[in-house]
């Protein structure tokens, strides 16, 4: 054993301790505050008949009364931007009393194949896809992967650009190339705007309110595209057993309000074309995965409500047979494959009895490009198709 000094070193830990029980048991030394207040006329009490009252808490009860009311008042079915629909087309024809052909209007045809655009302006939007989807330095928490087969699994956080920044940016883009090829006047473009239609159809209140990433407004109203009363001799789908509003969510808390986002004494009061978004993960999906019938499904209620919503503000509020029919052109992408669509609004008279319907023209989804990433560290964009570009123009 070695011996060493003494040090005589003190305990900090133990001091503290010690330090902090001496502390606390200080006394509070008498002071004449109370004297002096109380020849200035100012009554000094103790603060312990207020801290440890006892006073008795009154029960709220909440009334019965709203509960009451809540179960009387009707309810009303909502349609919003996450959901669709579990029929897909057909469930969306049978709510708006639409029939639809799978290809676009012949005059809408030959005006895309009048269009014939450069190759520079090819390459101009081959620049701004890459722009938008890759070289974009915006990065965001992107939503969480997952494995069907391992759905316990997690996997490590990715970052990077989130979907709507890349549909924002493409369609940005994008509207910008067409304005620079067309060159047109008297419109305007307006961004995130809303819509809500309300309507009593199939013996239930049902109320539309979506939005629209990007409008372009003109100051003419698009024509008609066909005649209304051809649309008299066609049949509407069979859905049964399944109800037209099975997917839309029954609310009793609710304002039945009609919105348009644009005065009809702007300008610009009428929609030539609505831009719209689809965001898989943002989707309250029904099944596994949202089907091709699905998305055609959202353009269609997308088109009715903004045509809807344009019909009322121009003829009123209570307008059933359109004077005018309503066409609303319609883009819905997700940021690589686009769908184009027309809607005509003939009436807003949905029932079953009447036999005049709206038309909704629309062709398959296609593709932009196929893929659009980093290979080897290089941006890499592959199979792009011209002929969306055309159609977009």
């Amino acid at each position: 054993m070695k011996f060493t000094d003494v040090l005589w070193a003190h305990n900090i830990y133990r001091i503290i301790n010690r330090h902090w029980y001496i502390q606390g048991k200080l006394k509070v030394l008498p002071t004449n505050s109370e004297k002096v207040l109380n020849e200035y006329g100012f009554n000094v009490e103790d603060i312990n008949t207020y801290l440890y009252s006892n006073k008795t808490k009154q029960k709220n009860e909440v009334s019965k009364l709203n509960q009451d009311l809540n179960s009387e008042v009707k309810p009303c079915f909502m349609y919003k931007d996450d959901q669709v629909l579990l029929e897909g087309l057909k469930q969306a024809k049978v709510l708006t009393n639409t029939i639809d052909y799978n290809e676009l209007p012949e005059k809408i045809v030959e005006l895309e194949k009048s269009f014939k655009l450069t190759e520079e302006v090819h390459s101009n939007v081959k620049r701004k896809i890459l722009l938008s989807c890759l070289l974009e330095s915006t990065q965001t928490k992107l939503p969480k992967r997952k494995d069907p087969l391992r759905p316990a699994w997690n996997f490590p956080r990715d970052y990077g650009i989130s979907d709507d920044r890349k549909n924002e940016l493409l369609c940005k883009n994008l509207m910008m190339a067409c304005e620079n090829y067309t060159k047109k006047k008297n419109c305007s473009t307006v961004y995130d705007t809303f819509f809500s239609v309300p309507f009593e159809a199939h013996g239930k209140q049902i109320q539309f309110e979506i939005t629209s990433e990007i409008l372009v407004t003109t100051s003419e109203k698009l024509k008609p595209i066909t005649n209304p009363n051809l649309t008299f001799h066609e049949n509407l789908p069979i859905i049964y057993p399944t109800h037209c509003t099975i997917s839309l969510l029954p609310c009793k808390n609710y304002v039945m309000d009609n919105i348009y986002p644009l005065s009809m004494k702007s300008k610009y009061p009428f929609v030539q074309t609505a831009i719209l978004h689809l965001n898989y993960s943002q989707m309250k999906k029904i099944c596994d995965e949202i089907t091709e019938e699905q998305i055609l499904g959202r353009s269609l209620l997308k088109g009715f409500t903004i045509a809807a919503a344009q019909a009322r503000a121009e003829y009123g509020n209570e307008i059933s047979e359109l004077p005018e029919p309503v066409v609303i052109p319609i883009v819905h992408t997700d940021g690589r494959m686009f769908h184009f669509s027309i809607y005509q609004l003939n009436t807003l008279n949905l029932d079953k009895e009447t036999n005049l319907k709206n038309i909704f023209w629309s062709i398959p989804r296609i593709p932009l490009y196929d893929e659009c990433q980093y290979k080897q560290g290089k941006p890499v964009l592959e199979n792009y198709n011209s002929d969306t570009n055309n159609s977009q123009v």
